[in-house]
């Protein structure tokens, strides 16, 4: 089921990345900022949730390669 608020649908991320292991690397932020498209509840498994990001493609690669990621939202207001 969607656990999304409407109001999270649109909203800037930034996408921080954590390695596979603490000997592949460090934790980084990216420099481009996503929008968050939905927000799905996970049907099992380790996840705690299905998060849907509209970025550039090269997003989508550093996250497939990452150990695990996390959100933050940006805040719109200088």
């Amino acid at each position: 089921s969607d656990v999304c608020s409407s109001d999270l649908k649109g909203d800037p991320v930034v996408i921080i990345l954590t390695p596979v292991s603490s000997s592949e690397g460090v934790t980084r932020m990216l420099p481009e900022t996503a929008r968050v498209a939905s927000i799905h509840e996970s049907s099992g498994g380790s996840f705690g949730a299905v998060i849907t990001l509209l970025a550039a493609e090269t997003v989508a690669r550093d996250v497939a390669d990452a150990g695990s990621v996390h959100l933050a939202i940006v805040s719109e207001q200088g």
